[in-house]
């Protein structure tokens, strides 16, 4: 295909066109368009003529003079093939450069065809097991809670030092599972942790709310008043949340 275009420079057009009427001017035009179509130029005055719009002889030859006959017959104004050979090698190089560049993407993103028919990995051998990167990481398991009966409650409160008082253990155990194991709104998770924090509060203030062990617990503790049903004020701090006391 060839180019419908060349490069025009107007500074160098007119430093070269000044001694030439407009006449002449415009028949040089002409014949710079169509050398640029054509290839080349006949070397016939009167095909000139006719290409240049049927002006005058004269102006036709002094623009004639300003071409070169070449090795084919034909003339040529050397700066205009020089443009021609610019944009040719500019074409040649860009084609190039498209193909090694899609070539290249084409060797990343695809197998290569080896003589025998087979596709090979180009990039790396193929893993017997999938990469780790590749995998997603393995689901936590959830961890389903169980409550503990009586006698583990008991043998964990008892391994406390000092171990939790035996009606002590007893009651938080009936507390728990009468608010179905909750700790305050949310589902217990680890019930060991829950017996701590009673045993904790226990020892911060060990005066025996529900007695020691073997030792029979004291009447009721009423939380409107504070008080027990036998009028003795009970110091220890409460909270729902967490554990009876």
């Amino acid at each position: 295909m060839k180019p419908p275009a060349f490069q025009f420079y107007p500074s160098d057009f007119l430093a070269s066109t000044a001694e030439m009427s407009a006449e002449e001017v415009g028949v040089h035009i002409r014949l710079l368009c169509n050398q640029w179509l054509r290839g080349g130029l006949p070397n016939d005055d009167e095909r000139l003529r006719s290409m240049a719009g049927q002006c005058l002889p004269s102006s036709v030859a002094y623009a004639k003079s300003r071409y070169k006959v070449c090795s084919d017959g034909m003339i040529r104004h050397q700066r205009m093939e020089e443009e021609r050979v610019k944009q040719d090698n500019y074409r040649k190089k860009q084609a190039e450069y498209g193909k090694k560049r899609w070539d290249n993407e084409a060797t990343l993103n695809q197998p290569s065809r080896v003589a025998s028919g087979s596709l090979v990995a180009t990039l790396c051998p193929p893993s017997p097991s999938p990469s780790p990167s590749l995998t997603s990481p393995p689901k936590r398991e959830r961890r389903t809670f169980t409550p503990p009966t009586l006698e583990e409650w008991t043998a964990y409160g008892l391994s406390l030092s000092p171990p939790f008082p035996q009606n002590d253990i007893e009651n938080t155990h009936n507390h728990y599972s009468a608010n179905g194991w909750l700790v305050g709104k949310n589902p217990m998770k680890d019930w060991k942790a829950a017996m701590r924090t009673c045993w904790g509060r226990w020892k911060q203030n060990p005066t025996p709310q529900f007695g020691g062990i073997g030792k029979p617990a004291p009447a009721p503790f009423s939380r409107n008043t504070g008080t027990t049903n036998e009028g003795q004020t009970d110091t220890r701090e409460y909270c729902d949340d967490d554990c009876p006391f």
